[in-house]
């Protein structure tokens, strides 16, 4: 029901021809979660069964780029086989049951053609039938790409502030509306004898 345009291509496609079977046989635990991710605000993709055939939402389109709608309906080595190392050691602790969380994990996708470095947040959940057994792992994404590249950029921009007037003949200071110091050249820490996390 619903889901956008991610939701109307698992209508529209032909599960027949996956290892799924058509959707009129789909077990209730993969319907529903399903019908979950396609309706979810965040990307998710969920890997099902065990060749991980990938349904995914359209907050997810974007992070699998180029790769999209073909994705839809593929499996994961398939789909990305320049994370595969990665992706075969998360899926199968996930097919074991475990929950895995990784924060800023720095990947490097082809999903444009090129390889990129790409750091996203990344939540793994097992998706277990009636039985215990797990038959699929949601994973759920963030990129972090833009937001790393901010604070390393602004890193190197403080870098280079600091070089600069650290090379000038006065004490150099910024202090924010809430008068707390946010920067300080050498001789400013100098002259006031205070350390750098002071």
């Amino acid at each position: 029901i619903g889901g956008g345009e991610a939701g109307a291509l698992v209508r529209a496609f032909d599960w027949s021809k996956t290892s799924l079977g058509p959707i009129s046989s789909w077990p209730a635990n993969l319907r529903h979660k399903v019908n979950s991710v396609v309706n979810s605000p965040i990307p998710q993709v969920l890997m099902w069964g065990k060749d991980h055939v990938m349904i995914y939402n359209d907050g997810y389109i974007e992070i699998a780029g180029s790769y999209h709608p073909r994705a839809l309906g593929g499996t994961v080595p398939d789909i990305w086989p320049e994370i595969w190392d990665w992706n075969s050691a998360i899926l199968e602790a996930g097919f074991r049951g475990a929950v895995q969380s990784f924060r800023d994990q720095t990947l490097v996708l082809k999903r444009n053609g090129l390889p990129e470095d790409v750091v996203f947040d990344l939540f793994y959940t097992p998706i277990h039938n009636d039985g215990g057994t797990v038959d699929g792992v949601l994973c759920t994404v963030l990129e972090n790409t833009d937001k790393v590249k901010a604070i390393s950029d602004l890193a190197s921009s403080r870098e280079e502030l600091s070089r600069l007037t650290d090379a000038l003949p006065i004490l150099v200071g910024f202090i924010d509306r809430d008068h707390v110091y946010r920067f300080a050249n050498q001789g400013y820490l100098n002259w006031f004898n205070w350390r750098p996390e002071d």
